[in-house]
């Protein structure tokens, strides 16, 4: 799924952007412009953090929550907080890994060990939400989480985060997932490579409005669109 790395709010973009000269990334606030048949045009950029290429971009009244990932591949990760102006820089939430996640008045992330996990917006009432090892974590409504599974093959599985009502979707190696209207799409490994750049995939496509068995149809008024 993607690293939600831009989002908008109203007219007003936010999101990674890198300096020609030097190549170095930060996130920005900016407008986007463009003529009919043409690209669009960036323009107003304003730098807010300097330090880091931000993840899952979260804006939210007068702030911006994101994932902040320190150099390196080890570089510790953690949720942060900043003003659309760029000031008052906070740690929301420390030892994060990611898929972080405005849902209502909370954060929702995993963990280094990718336990899913929830805070306030102020970084207090961190709760652990699902014991589990999991990864690609999304609620695609409020409660309802899409996550791959690697304990069961690295299935795809919906969950009710208030009745634990769970089922797996789709099964096989899922490496990658999104939704669009009814439709959910994913990437399935049908051959896999010794460099995982050169698996083999195939891309498929479910109606989340179709019949589902009972277990599912539990969850089925929060899929349907």
């Amino acid at each position: 799924m993607a690293r939600g790395q831009y989002a908008a709010d109203g007219d007003t973009f936010f999101g990674v952007l890198s300096e020609r000269s030097s190549h170095r990334f930060g996130l920005c606030s900016f407008s986007l412009s463009a003529d009919e048949g043409s690209a669009p045009v960036v323009s107003g950029a304003k730098l807010l953090f300097a330090q880091s290429a931000p993840q899952y971009v979260n804006p939210h009244g007068s702030d911006i929550y994101f994932l902040y990932r320190e150099a390196g591949d080890e570089g510790g990760r953690s949720v942060c907080r900043i003003g659309k102006d760029g000031s008052g820089l906070v740690t929301v939430a420390d030892d994060a890994y990611g898929y972080v996640q405005l849902v209502g008045d909370r954060l929702f992330y995993c963990d280094s060990s990718h336990k899913y996990r929830s805070v306030g917006l102020d970084g207090s009432g961190g709760e652990l939400v699902f014991d589990r090892e999991i990864y690609m974590a999304y609620q695609v409504k409020p409660g309802l989480l899409m996550y791959q599974d690697d304990a069961d093959g690295k299935s795809l599985h919906l969950r009710d985060l208030e009745t634990g009502a769970d089922m797996r979707i789709a099964a096989g190696r899922i490496c990658d997932y999104g939704i669009i209207g009814n439709y959910l799409y994913f990437a399935k490994i049908v051959e896999a490579a010794d460099n995982r750049w050169d698996d083999i995939c195939r891309i498929y496509r479910m109606d989340l409005t179709r019949p589902f068995p009972r277990v599912l149809r539990q969850l089925r008024s929060s899929v349907c669109l």
